[in-house]
Order: C-alpha cells, then structure tokens, then sequence
C-alpha cells in the first residue's frame, strides 16, 4: 500500500486524510489510543498548514511509514514561503493557559505531549514536519 498521498488544502479533505490514516493505523497494528493521537496531531498539523499558508497552490503531501523498531513516522510536507517551526515554539503552562483565556497554541501543545519525537525541516521552499510515535 502506498505510504505517501497528496490533499489539497481544503478542511473538507481531513476525511481523505483520516481514510488514509486509517488504513496505515490498522496496517500498523495501532491501539485505540495510538490512532486517536495520530489522528489528532495530523490533524493539527495538516489545518495548521490549510489555515497558515493559505497562498500555497500546491498540495499537502502525508507520508507514513512504520520502522523495524515500531516507530511510525509521519510527515506533513508543504510548500512555505514563511516557514512556521512547530518545534520553537515556547511549553504552555497550561494553567496559565487557561486561566488567562488565551488562545492559540494548544494544538501544538498536545502535538508535544502526544508525539515521541517531532523535527522540522525547511529546504528550498518546502518545509517537512516529521512526527514520530513509538507502537
């Protein structure tokens, strides 16, 4: 089966994205609990990149792979003129968070939380975010 697709850039395309998903998860083994936070970091991930970049004509290319080790690998590929490095990005204090209602920046909070590994690569315009999950 194939381990890499393309979306456009459109919400209406996160079913595409969960099929795709879905059909890896199970190929993969995955728990309950492994493919809800998959499915909720890709999905994080992937509106991040429609909402943010919303200029970009190109597709939004999903790989996911599983290594011998049990690590599942996704990544989220798109073209940046701007590039937005999840991985900088300063730990919320959640209470704080909460209790000075602020918003934004919670997706990728639990990105962080949920994720064992996460990487960000910027090359030539086109910026990879690369997510690992230990199965």
């Amino acid at each position: 089966m194939n381990s890499n697709m393309k979306f456009s850039r459109k919400t209406e395309e996160l079913v595409n994205v969960f099929q795709f998903l879905k059909k890896k998860e199970i190929e993969f083994g995955c728990t309950d609990r492994q493919k809800m936070e998959i499915d909720l970091c890709v999905e994080e991930v992937f509106m991040n990149m429609v909402r943010h970049n919303s200029t970009a004509k190109n597709k939004i290319q999903i790989s996911v792979n599983k290594t011998a080790d049990n690590k599942i690998i996704i990544s989220l590929i798109d073209h940046e003129d701007h590039p937005f490095d999840i991985t900088k990005t300063d730990d919320l204090d959640l209470e704080d968070y909460v209790e000075k209602k602020k918003s934004g920046g919670l997706g990728i909070h639990l990105i962080k939380q949920m994720m064992d590994e996460i990487s960000f690569e910027h090359q030539r315009g086109i910026s990879k975010i690369t997510m690992v999950k230990n199965i």
